[in-house]
């Protein structure tokens, strides 16, 4: 199906990515990878690497913050327990800023191209709050 929705979790990659996050013993050290992946990118940061990125620092602020999430995701995202310390968080703000950089990146690029660059940026807005350094 590809893409539905402008939010971190509205698209195959980031289901993909939350049935691989409930497979793992290791869930924080599984965001940072995927987080720093983005974040310490030594070239363009790929469309998948971002949409996961995106769903990983999503689900980070969700914890760190305890945001409350959509209904229809709650039963997907009750099984991701985990502790999230403040150095996951930050890393998780640090991907946000990298995700909203046109600068090599694909995944902004093609949110660019679908004209959904502002819807985007608006759902994305709740989680990279949460997380923000002050």
């Amino acid at each position: 199906m590809g893409a539905w929705g402008c939010g971190p979790f509205d698209n195959d990659t980031a289901g993909d990515f939350l049935a691989e996050l409930e497979r793992t013993d290791d869930t924080p050290g599984r965001l940072h990878k995927v987080l720093s992946q983005v974040v310490d990118a030594p070239e363009r940061v790929d469309a998948v690497d971002g949409d996961r990125a995106a769903a990983a620092a999503a689900l980070v602020a969700i914890h760190y913050a305890g945001l409350d999430v959509d209904p229809e995701l709650a039963d997907d995202l009750a099984a991701l327990v985990f502790d999230c310390p403040e150095d996951l968080a930050a890393l998780a703000g640090r991907a946000f800023a990298r995700l909203l950089d046109p600068t090599d990146n694909e995944w902004h690029d093609l949110w660019v191209r679908s004209n959904g660059l502002d819807e985007m940026a608006a759902e994305l807005e709740p989680f990279r709050r949460a997380v923000a350094r002050p």
